[in-house]
């Protein structure tokens, strides 16, 4: 089993910012490297167009990448991603990617790539969508671009079921989707986020089913403010059971300074969260879990096949 530490890197609270992107978090993604490089880890930061676009956070992330410290990958958030067809409803709506008409969906990405590339001078190779908003068109444009590896598939999630009015949108069901890599096309490879049932024995298939993104019956390898560090271990030992190869975590990068997410609204909360990635990263390397990058991950899976 390896260690995939993603940061979906975007602008400060998105949910409340009307479309602003400010980007006071990236000022704090040093104390988030500096966690990963204590423990050996090397994080996957998955960029959105605005911090693409930003000097100053580029001049942060650009000699990671370039010192083999850090992989930067793809990250499309429709709504601050030219170009914009109606910016009103799709900072109100914050569509998924799935959800874009065709030639919408291409010019988004696009941009995004070509703009990601210009910054790197190579082209980016990893990718995840925003709000897990990956369909088939999605795959295609990464196949036709040379991406290796995507990330976007949430495990026993129905985004319908997650979002307000999400009955009358077309979103992504995952409900059945595995927790195992796969290949999506000849050349691209699927690392699924990692998210299990906390009770595998009692779980019938329509039980999991239902299992949403709040369902205490479920737990992703990640940190909410009630999350608790033997939760986290428990997930490590049920990937460890079923022999998968990779155990995923993530973290928005506003996560990292308080007010910048719903989840880090106070210090206490931006504590824990720290404290809580402390404990596991050095619960995994205990273990003798290894790092590795999304791409690389993707490369190793292709190699074994």
């Amino acid at each position: 089993m390896k260690f995939l530490a993603t940061v979906d890197t975007e602008a400060d609270n998105q949910w409340k910012s009307g479309g602003r992107a400010i980007l006071s978090n990236i000022e704090a993604l040093p104390r988030f490297q500096h966690l990963c490089e204590e423990f050996g880890y090397t994080p996957t930061y998955f960029i959105t167009y605005e911090v693409a676009n930003s000097d100053q956070a580029m001049n942060t992330l650009l000699p990671l990448e370039r010192g083999g410290r850090a992989e930067i990958g793809t990250h499309l958030h429709p709504w601050t991603n030219p170009p914009h067809f109606n910016e009103e409803e799709e900072h109100r709506l914050m569509h998924f990617p799935c959800e874009l008409a065709d030639d919408m969906l291409r010019a988004k990405f696009i941009v995004l790539h070509e703009r990601i590339e210009e910054r790197l001078g190579h082209a980016p190779s990893a990718f995840r969508a925003g709000r897990w908003g990956v369909d088939r068109r999605v795959e295609a444009l990464l196949q036709e671009f040379g991406y290796e590896a995507d990330c976007s598939v949430t495990p026993y999630v129905d985004w319908k079921k997650t979002v307000r009015g999400g009955e009358t949108r077309a979103l992504p069901n995952f409900r059945n989707a595995s927790l195992a890599p796969g290949m999506l096309t000849r050349s691209l490879v699927e690392i699924p986020m990692t998210i299990v049932p906390k009770s595998w024995e009692f779980l019938s298939t329509l039980g999991a089913n239902v299992l949403g993104r709040g369902s205490m019956a479920v737990t992703w390898c990640r940190i909410f403010p009630e999350t608790a560090i033997h939760e986290l271990i428990d997930v490590y030992y049920e990937v460890e059971r079923r022999k998968l190869p990779f155990i995923q975590f993530m973290v928005h990068s506003s996560e990292f300074i308080r007010g910048g997410s719903p989840y880090t609204k106070t210090e206490e909360a931006l504590e824990h969260l720290f404290t809580t990635m402390e404990e596991f990263f050095d619960f995994l390397r205990s273990k003798g879990v290894d790092g590795i990058t999304a791409t690389q991950a993707a490369k190793e899976f292709k190699r074994h096949l």
